[in-house]
């Protein structure tokens, strides 16, 4: 499985997940991942929109903070 997302100009960063993925996990890739994807997508910063659907990892309290 992996991680990634999109911009309207390029493709952000794929992030491979080993087994099946937690909060822990799911953190560690917003800090890593959703970061770099942004700054490599040269997105001015009133244009950024991250969306998540409700899956247990998204609304986990360690996610929300």
């Amino acid at each position: 499985m992996v991680w990634g997302c999109i911009g309207w100009n390029e493709v952000g960063v794929l992030t491979e997940i080993q087994g099946i993925m937690n909060a822990d996990q799911y953190c560690d890739i917003l800090e890593g991942g959703l970061v770099e994807s942004f700054e490599k997508l040269e997105m001015p910063e009133g244009e950024k929109m991250f969306q998540q659907d409700n899956v247990p990892k998204h609304t986990s309290k360690k996610a929300t903070k």
